[in-house]
């Protein structure tokens, strides 16, 4: 099987699968929800939507996973995929607040959980002023009270899943976002919050 090439993707690291190359595109000209099966290549489209947003715009990624294991996982992931000098970790327990700001400074992209990056919006330590690309990993959980939903007091439109179904037309944060979720739990989450 061929490998898809690019700049800032490593030599050999991601299978060229069309229907992951054909998301990867449609993530690229607006905000998306994606929904594949465990396995099918989330993470691997979220690699290809970074490297293109980096060697197009620049600026800084944020790639929020609700879970310190998930946001180490995707960190792993993405350093074995991209070619980017650091890839940083924010969790409540991975760095004091201090080593974070530096991070943010120093990093392009910064694999997090959302309510660590909440608390250092809220506490003015950074803000999203140059960030190209917001990724959501497990979007489902986007309901309630939930770090994600309350991002629209930091600038960002706050989504539901309702909102989430529909395109993402009126969400213009400083670039994109890539909004991602596993179908079952998708299913589930928005037949509990209907």
């Amino acid at each position: 099987m061929p490998f898809v090439t690019h700049e800032l993707l490593r030599r050999g690291a991601v299978e060229e699968r069309a229907y992951q190359v054909n998301i990867a595109k449609s993530c690229l000209s607006r905000s998306t929800l994606v929904v594949l099966p465990t396995g099918m290549g989330k993470t691997v489209v979220a690699a290809m939507v970074i490297a293109e947003t980096l060697r197009h715009k620049g600026g800084r990624v944020l790639f929020l996973a609700p879970t310190k294991p998930l946001v180490e996982q995707h960190a792993a992931s993405l350093r074995e995929m991209l070619i980017v000098d650091r890839i940083a970790v924010f969790t409540g327990e991975v760095a004091s607040p201090e080593d974070r700001e530096l991070g943010w400074r120093e990093n392009k992209i910064i694999v997090s959980t959302p309510q660590v990056i909440k608390n250092e919006l809220k506490a003015g330590r950074y803000d999203l002023e140059g960030v190209s690309l917001i990724v959501f990993d497990e979007a489902h959980r986007a309901v309630g009270d939930y770090a994600y939903v309350s991002y629209d007091s930091f600038g960002l439109v706050a989504y539901r899943m309702a909102d989430l179904i529909q395109p993402l037309a009126d969400y213009q944060p400083p670039g994109q976002a890539a909004v991602r979720a596993s179908p079952a739990s998708t299913a589930a989450a928005w037949a509990a919050h209907r």
